[in-house]
């Protein structure tokens, strides 16, 4: 398993638990040389992360493989040239030449009445070596077997963390194994909320009190930190391959590593698990 760094900060104010905002250039730049160093090789990025493309053009990136994301498809006029356009864009503002993988936004961008155009818009910009792997990112896993009986995917993108397994529970994750298709994993912070105080929390997840406090209990009872027990739960899936951390500065990206690196092995209870996706679909937050 390998860790990916995360680049939303690096354009937006993103996260529910961030109080930095956007990550600045000279943060940028320092925390490029240490995953350099701890050899982290692939950047996950997208085309609607504001500014990250050309913040991360203004370090280095040669010793990286970058992967991006289309926009959303939604309302976006069936154009011949329109995945060309778009790339090119992400290679201007990046300064390469190839970019390592390209992604639709979501799955609904596939499996629209348009789905097929785009896939091989996307097909063709293989053809050309713009771009290296075609993929998707979902947010319903359910989603996956129904996209690779249909296309030839090459990189899935889903998230998972201590309260989102669907991914895991849906055991897909071996069939993409069998297809050697890559499978990258986000949200292992659920944005966030796994590493607040539970004291600190909007009012929009009162409801789900309960749960928060039996999470804060897990980890204050074994004296673990929440960062610590959200990376070792990921660890323990023998079927991901890569893992995405956003981080906001070199100091996270530190502690993160640090704990990725630590072999000790910890029980995370299945009744942290939560489907309910007013929680765990940071789509539906009312914040």
């Amino acid at each position: 398993m390998e860790l990916v760094l995360g680049s939303a900060q690096f354009g937006l104010d993103y996260g529910i638990s961030n109080d930095d905002g956007m990550t600045t250039l000279n943060e940028i730049s320092k925390v490029l040389r240490y995953a350099q160093q701890i050899k982290i090789k692939k950047i996950d990025t997208a085309y609607s992360y504001g500014n990250s493309h050309k913040s991360l053009a203004s370090t280095n990136l040669e010793n990286f493989k970058i992967i991006s994301k289309l926009p959303k498809l939604d309302g976006v006029k069936v154009d011949k040239d329109y995945a060309l356009l778009i790339v090119k864009e992400i290679l201007s503002d990046l300064n390469l030449n190839q970019i390592e993988g390209l992604l639709f936004h979501s799955s609904k961008d596939l499996l629209s009445k348009n789905g097929d155009f785009f896939y091989k818009l996307l097909i063709n910009l293989k053809k050309e070596k713009l771009v290296k792997k075609i993929g998707v990112s979902v947010y319903d896993p359910k989603e996956i077997k129904i996209l690779i009986k249909n296309f030839d995917l090459e990189i899935i993108q889903a998230p998972l963390n201590i309260f989102d397994r669907r991914i895991i529970h849906s055991e897909i994750t071996k069939e993409l194994r069998n297809r050697n298709i890559v499978v990258q994993v986000r949200s292992i912070f659920l944005q966030g909320l796994l590493l607040m105080n539970i004291n600190s929390l909007p009012t929009y997840f009162d409801r789900w009190s309960e749960h928060m406090t039996k999470w804060d209990k897990f980890n204050k009872s074994n004296k673990l930190n929440a960062i610590e027990s959200c990376i070792n739960f990921i660890k323990d899936q023998n079927l991901i391959d890569e893992v995405i951390v956003g981080i906001n500065n070199l100091k996270q990206l530190k502690e993160i590593y640090g704990y990725f690196m630590k072999k000790n092995k910890i029980h995370i209870d299945e009744e942290l698990f939560n489907n309910d996706l007013g929680l765990i679909d940071p789509r539906n937050w009312e914040v």
